[in-house]
Parts: C-alpha cells; sequence; structure tokens
C-alpha cells in the first residue's frame, strides 16, 4: 500500500482478525477482531469428540461464540 501511495484509512481500510499487541504500534493502528481462541478450540474438541462417539453431525453442528472488535484508526 506505501509503493502504491494508498493511505490509510482515507483510500483503504485495514482490518484483522485476532488482535495482536504490535497492531498499536502501526501508524494508523489497526482495527482487529479479536477472536475467543480457546472457547473456539474447547467447542471444537467437544463437537469432534461427540461425532467420534456417533453423536451428532458435521452439517447440524453450530455453536455461536462472542468476539471483540477492537476499534482504532485503520477503519
Amino acid at each position: 500500500m506505501q509503493e502504491l501511495k494508498w493511505k490509510i484509512p482515507s483510500r483503504v481500510g485495514v482490518l484483522s482478525f485476532d488482535d495482536h499487541e504490535i497492531f498499536k504500534l502501526y501508524s494508523p493502528a489497526i482495527t482487529s477482531i479479536n477472536q475467543p481462541i480457546n472457547e473456539i478450540a474447547k467447542e471444537g474438541v467437544e463437537i469432534l469428540c461427540l461425532q467420534m462417539n456417533g453423536h451428532g453431525e458435521p452439517a447440524k453442528q453450530g455453536t455461536l461464540l462472542k468476539a471483540e472488535v477492537i476499534l482504532r484508526k485503520s477503519l
């Protein structure tokens, strides 16, 4: 984007999944969606165990977990 001389956020917005401390250091700071990684892993293992034991079907499984949007100046 620097080579193209595109300015953030006036020309293009930047959004990342999974927040990281370094995103605060960029100029402008990067907006991110912080996902609950531990909960995602736990739910995945539970679903996998159910399927391995003959319970549940992949197409019928669904879990909604809360994510957090961390607004910074890149949007």
